[in-house]
């Protein structure tokens, strides 16, 4: 898997919604966006043909977290232990996403704001299998 040209970028967001079908019935018509399931409470949005981000109405309280950012980085766990040197903490260590589509991680920054880490690169224990 190849990774995306430069880190620190943007890779993938999601908009937290407390009801699914209510969100495509509004996001749908005002963006002409269409929609793919991904595991019951996830939403994939493709506009033009291209998935761009998602609706995701898993996280309890969700509204009130704003959109989630994920950004490109080499290594996961290098990248969480400097959030937590520098004051952040560590909401979900590496979890695959599947369908060949990388690993993320969640943290949240020193005032509390939730970010997402995404990468195509294994753990450095897993690079070898």
């Amino acid at each position: 898997m190849a990774e995306p040209v430069g880190y620190g970028r943007v890779t993938w967001w999601e908009i937290p919604v407390p009801d699914l079908e209510k969100s495509k019935a509004f996001y749908g018509p005002v963006f002409g966006w269409t929609f793919q399931n991904f595991g019951g409470t996830y939403e994939m949005i493709h506009a033009e043909g291209e998935m761009i981000g998602a609706l995701d109405a898993s996280r309890q309280g969700s509204t009130g977290d704003g959109v989630a950012l994920y950004f490109s980085v080499a290594d996961l766990e290098d990248t969480l232990a400097r959030v937590v040197a520098n004051g952040g903490s560590v909401v979900t260590d590496r979890v695959e996403i599947g369908g060949d589509m990388g690993w993320s991680a969640v943290f949240r920054d020193p005032d509390g704001f939730r970010i997402g880490l995404w990468t195509g690169t294994p753990a450095k224990e897993d690079a070898g299998s």
